[in-house]
Parts: C-alpha cells; sequence; structure tokens
C-alpha cells in the first residue's frame, strides 16, 4: 500500500495510506497530478495541529463511510451512534480551533466535515448567546466609538 505524505503550513509533515487521499476531493485532485509520490503535497493553507484533526477524520471517515450532508436518518441505528459518539469526541474545544477546521474541511472539500463542524459551532457558541457574547467568545472587537458604545447602552 503506497503511502501520501502531507506538509502543513508550519512545516510538520504527515503520512496517510493512500486510499484516504480520495475521501478529500482537493487531495484527490493533487494526487492525480502527481508522479512522483515520495514528493509530498503542500497543504500550505493548513497548519498542523489542523491537518492532525483533518488526517484524524479522514481515517474515520474511511472506515465508517458518512453521507456528504449530515443528514445521518438514512443510516442504521448503531452506524449513528458511533458517528455521533465519535464526532462528540473529535471536536476540538477552542472555537479558534473549530473555526481552523471549518476552513480546512471548505478547501479540502470535506462537506461532511465542514458541516457537522459547523453545526456544532452554531449549537455551542451562537444559539441562544447575546451579540455581547459571540464577541467575547470570538474575540471580536467592536467597530464602534467608545461614545457611541455608550450611548448605544444607555439607549
Amino acid at each position: 500500500m503506497s503511502t501520501f505524505k502531507l506538509i502543513s503550513s508550519d512545516g510538520q509533515e504527515f503520512s496517510i495510506p493512500s486510499e484516504l487521499v480520495n475521501i478529500s476531493t482537493t487531495l484527490k485532485e493533487m494526487a492525480e497530478d502527481v508522479t512522483d509520490f515520495g514528493t509530498p503535497f503542500n497543504v500550505d493553507k493548513v497548519n498542523s495541529k489542523t491537518l492532525q484533526k483533518v488526517v484524524e477524520y479522514l481515517v474515520f471517515a474511511h472506515a465508517n463511510p458518512v453521507p456528504e450532508v449530515t443528514n445521518t436518518d438514512e443510516l442504521s441505528e448503531s452506524k449513528r451512534k458511533t458517528i455521533k459518539a465519535w464526532e462528540t469526541e473529535f471536536v476540538p474545544k477552542d472555537p479558534a480551533d473549530c473555526i481552523n477546521l471549518i476552513y480546512a474541511a471548505n478547501w479540502l472539500d470535506l462537506k461532511y466535515l465542514q458541516n457537522f463542524v459547523t453545526g456544532v459551532m452554531v449549537d455551542t457558541y451562537l444559539i441562544d448567546k447575546s451579540p455581547e457574547e459571540i464577541k467575547k467568545t470570538f474575540n471580536i472587537k467592536g467597530d464602534l466609538t467608545p461614545e457611541i458604545e455608550e450611548k448605544k447602552k444607555k439607549d
């Protein structure tokens, strides 16, 4: 079995079995253009921490094929439980890590990964939160002057 090497934006190398490459449209297209598989693929839009999570997802998705969308209704109950348990453990607890994972999933065309991490982000960090709580969670600085902010609070 052949392996592919991936190099993250911060220079860390990951080796993955060739069958995992086909899960990602982007990696699959990169592999089609390569004749020397000893040459690492440059995944310069993804840091090593995030690429490690992507590789973890590829391994899981290969062993447990998931639908293209997050609707798992067509799966058996045991398969749904397996996927849900894995997702719960898999998703990073830090919102910034989740955002990096969503960006990586988008760039690598991993729709299921992108959709379920986005869903977790919405459920965990956005639903039932005030604008102030969301700004604090994501470290968003307001674009209003302090005077306008004060006036808004009074109104």
